[in-house]
Parts: C-alpha cells; sequence; structure tokens
C-alpha cells in the first residue's frame, strides 16, 4: 500500500467517523421494533399489543437481534445504532476488498467508493437511526462479493452467499429481490456452462430453506404470508411517488447522471460479474420507484449506494480515460456527493413531496421520547393508569415507553386499518387513517390528535389547540410541570373518572387553549 493510500484510508476513516458523530439520532420508527422485542423477550409473544398477532414490521432478522440485546440487559437505542455503526464500517471496508477481487489489479480507485460514502450525509445518517438499514446494506454488498468469490473459485457447495442473501431477506423483503436476481444470474450461467448446475442447485435449496422457513413460520403464527405493513404501505404500484422520490435523490446528489459510464464500460467490456451487480442495482432501482420510494430522507436508496459507487469507480479504471478526465470526474463525484449531503437536510419543504429531511425525523424522535419517558413516570407512580387505550400518528417511542394497548392510526400494526381501501394516494406510509367508529370500538381513551401529547408551555398549547380541526373536544389534563393533551372515543363521564386524580378542563378545536 503507498503512502497516498495510506493517507486515503485514514482521511475515509477520519470523515466517516467525523459524520456518524455530526448525524448520530434515533428515529422514531426504531421503536416500532423495540416493542416487538422487548414484547418478545417478556414472553407476549412477537407482537404490538399482547393477543394481537400482526406483522407490524418489516425487519424480522432486526427484531430478533434487538431482542437479544434486551435479553442481555443492553439498551436497544444504544445497541441498534452499535450494531450500525459497525456494519457501516464493514461496508467501508468490504467495499475495495471487492473492487480489488474483482479489477485484480492495484488502483487507488479502488478506495475512492469508500471515501464517496463516508463523506454521503445519507449514507452516514442512516448508519444510525436504529433501524436496519445499515444491517441489510452490509448483508446485501457482502452476499454479492461472496456470490463472485465462490464463482471464480468453482466451489461445488456455494452456502455462503446463500446464507447471506437469506439473512438479508430476513432482514428486510428485498433481499428476495437480490436474492431473485443472483438466482437467474447463476441460472444464465448453468445454461451456459452444465458443470454449474450442481452450485446452482444447492444454492437455490439453502436460500429456500432459510425463506421458506420463515415463509411458513410467519403463516402459521401471524395467518398472513406477507407482513401487514406490506398491505399498508403498498397496496399498489406508486411510479408518481416514487419518480418523485428519485428525482429529488438525483438533484441532490447526482448519482444516476454518473451511471451512463457504467454503461459504456460493460458496452464495451463485457464481464459478468459486473452484470451481475449492474442488474441487481437496476432491479432495487426499478423497485423503488415502483413503490414509491420512502417517507424517510433516501433511505430506500442507502442498499445500493455502495455498490453503485464502486461500479462507477470501477468504469473509470476500465474506459482508460487521460489521468485529467478521470480526475475531473473524481472531482465532480466528490462534488456532488457533498452537495447532496447538504442539499438532503433542505427536505421537509413543499417541493420534496414528503420527504422528511434526517434533521426533522431527528427533533420529532426526540420530542416524543421525551413525552414517552414522562408519560411512563407517571404510569410507574401510579399517576395514570397502565392499562389506558392510545392511539397515535406516530407510533414509535410513545408506545413502547408507556406500553399502552395502541392503535396505530395509519394501520401499520392493525390489520384492519391497513385493509381499508384508498381513495388517494400520498405520503408513503401515512395514506390510511383510523375510522372514527373503529376507534371507538377499540375504547380508544387517549387519541394523539395534535401529533403532541405533552406541552411544557401553555402558550405554545394554546396555539397548537387553536390551529386544530376536527369535532371532537380536546382535554388538557394538568400533570405537574406539564399538560397532557389529547382528544378521546370514549364518553366523556368515562375520561373525567380515568382522570379523577388530576385536574382537567376540556377546550374546543380551533379555539384558544386554558
Amino acid at each position: 500500500m503507498t503512502r497516498t493510500g495510506l493517507a486515503l484510508i485514514a482521511v475515509t476513516a477520519s470523515v466517516f467517523a467525523l459524520q456518524v458523530h455530526q448525524r448520530c439520532f434515533i428515529g422514531d420508527d426504531a421503536f416500532i421494533s423495540f416493542r416487538y422485542a422487548r414484547h418478545l423477550v417478556n414472553g407476549q409473544g412477537l407482537v404490538w399489543n399482547p393477543g394481537e398477532y400482526v406483522e407490524g414490521y418489516t425487519n424480522f432478522l432486526w427484531v430478533l437481534m434487538m431482542a437479544g440485546a434486551i435479553r442481555l440487559g443492553l439498551d436497544p437505542e444504544s445497541a441498534s445504532n452499535a450494531l450500525g455503526i459497525a456494519s457501516g464500517a464493514g461496508v467501508l471496508i468490504l467495499l475495495p476488498l471487492l473492487a480489488m477481487r474483482v479489477s485484480q489489479r492495484p488502483s487507488l480507485l479502488v478506495l475512492l467508493p469508500s471515501l464517496l460514502l463516508a463523506a454521503s450525509g445519507t449514507f452516514t445518517s442512516w448508519v444510525t437511526g436504529g433501524l436496519e438499514t445499515m444491517w441489510f446494506t452490509l448483508l446485501v454488498t457482502a452476499a454479492l462479493f461472496a456470490v463472485i468469490e465462490e464463482r471464480r473459485r468453482e466451489v461445488a457447495r456455494p452456502l455462503g452467499s446463500a446464507a447471506l442473501l437469506g439473512l438479508a431477506a430476513l432482514t428486510r423483503p428485498e433481499g428476495l429481490l437480490f436474492a431473485g436476481v443472483v438466482g437467474a444470474w447463476l441460472a444464465f450461467g448453468a445454461v451456459r456452462n452444465p458443470r454449474e448446475w450442481k452450485p446452482l442447485l444447492s444454492w437455490g435449496a439453502a436460500v429456500c430453506l432459510i425463506v421458506g422457513t420463515h415463509f411458513v413460520w410467519r403463516h402459521a403464527y401471524y395467518g398472513a404470508w406477507l407482513p401487514n405493513t406490506f398491505a399498508a404501505k403498498v397496496p399498489a404500484a406508486a411510479w408518481d411517488q416514487g419518480l418523485k422520490y428519485t428525482w429529488h435523490f438525483t438533484r441532490a446528489y447526482g448519482v444516476p447522471l454518473f451511471v451512463p459510464l457504467i454503461g459504456l464500460a460493460l458496452w464495451r467490456k463485457p464481464d459478468r460479474d459486473r452484470l451481475l451487480v449492474a442488474s441487481c442495482v437496476t432491479g432495487y432501482a426499478l423497485y423503488v420507484v415502483a413503490i414509491g420510494g420512502d417517507r424517510f430522507e433516501f433511505r430506500f436508496w442507502v442498499p445500493v449506494l455502495p455498490l453503485t459507487y464502486w461500479l462507477i469507480t470501477d468504469a473509470l479504471d476500465r474506459l482508460g480515460l487521460s489521468r485529467r478526465l478521470t480526475a475531473i470526474i473524481v472531482a465532480a463525484l466528490l462534488a456532488a456527493t457533498l452537495h447532496g449531503s447538504l442539499e438532503s437536510e433542505r427536505a421537509e419543504s413543499p417541493r420534496w413531496h414528503g420527504i422528511a429531511s434526517v434533521s426533522g425525523i431527528k427533533a420529532y424522535a426526540a420530542r416524543r421520547i421525551e413525552e414517552g419517558r414522562l408519560l411512563q413516570a407517571l404510569i410507574e407512580t401510579g399517576t395514570l393508569d397502565r392499562n389506558l387505550v392510545l392511539a397515535v400518528t406516530g407510533a414509535g417511542a410513545v408506545p413502547y415507553y408507556t406500553d399502552w394497548p395502541t392503535v396505530d392510526r395509519h394501520g401499520l400494526n392493525d390489520r384492519y386499518i391497513a385493509s381499508l381501501p384508498l381513495a388517494t394516494r400520498g405520503v408513503i406510509g401515512h395514506e390510511r387513517d383510523a375510522p372514527e367508529e373503529y376507534l371507538e370500538r377499540r375504547k380508544v381513551v387517549i387519541d394523539d390528535t395534535l401529533n403532541q401529547l405533552i406541552f411544557r408551555r401553555a402558550d405554545r398549547m394554546a396555539a397548537a389547540i387553536s390551529k386544530s380541526g376536527g369535532a371532537r373536544p380536546i382535554y388538557v389534563v394538568d400533570v405537574g410541570d406539564a399538560y397532557l393533551v389529547f382528544s378521546s372515543f370514549v364518553p366523556d363521564a368515562e375520561v373525567r373518572r380515568e382522570f379523577s386524580r388530576l385536574p382537567i378542563q376540556t377546550v374546543l378545536p380551533g379555539v384558544d387553549g386554558p
């Protein structure tokens, strides 16, 4: 390794550490997984509400990992971010190894993808957040590396890549897409070379065993072949929203503008391994566009960012461009990455079509965590009942800390709401809302009408109430140095009986609070 190479590695590690330190956060949605995991550890089952068997998560393996952390006495918030950071570092280490193995010649360009990822605000943000994003990214990257290695070494039973892709499918449903592309790639090779049939069959059997076992378990446990979140989030294709999601990603990072380099390199110098990786990236990109993208800032592009950056830089190496032109393109890549890191923080304006910035997600989660912990303290002191039924639109930290029976108004954890027809498409995962008659049937005592249950200041509470709509009265409960604010779907007498030991007032929506 040359001095320049060592310097690039040092810069990459430093930039990655600095970016992660500055952008580290925990998202509200992570607490959905934590709640399922805690219920499993407590012997209540892999459920959102005890006794209700609904798969309101899409990260089975991650939930099990969080359950393991809780069982060991670890805080899932810290454990999830530690695993995410370790996974992100693993991706940065694995990419140069993949590049060197495929190119089979020394070049400083093999270090560039890791530097680009370290400089990417999107990549380094989703290293944390408490979700499975980076763990899934590591599994996919490692699986493709393993597939290429096994083929080149002519491994008779390529079980390593099969196991990694199986684990990826258990981590996120999109793992099945990557497994399908790899399976098609292996089948194409077997058609051309009969000696590859045996490895293909053993590989396919291993993947089907892992994935099939989970599917059978899911149907036996939840009574459904697919997660409830799939019905809630993906009722049909949403090409329009997906194209907007992709357009904003392109405007921020410009990555698709460099993709023609990949096509040019593959056309001039076809290569089976590179075609495999390019096919995986293309198939996944079409999938993201088809389902409408994601609510969160470019999170769905993270799993293929490492592979895409590798393909672009590998294409630069293979095309044999002049040093000057290569340097210009590399500089443009770095500039686009830095621009994307700044631009992505400007999300949540109308032009972003409902995409939430990481800073917005972080601020919202911090507020919900504070609310959840305060309510938990009131429950533990006996001030609030342990069995109040809650309804929320942000089904994360508050349900986790209170452990109240909870209705997710968007239906991620509710089979009935998820099955309701959609009149129009909107923000992905936030298109449905529970009907009032259903919330009445569920006897919801506390409905998070304002998407904020706790207010520290009376003036801010009054302003929020005055802007609210709806016909139901809003209750304001004085809980000491804060106010608990909600509407309810049970009779007024029952609400006042539940809070008989606390000062409670009723305010009509659209008017100033007390």
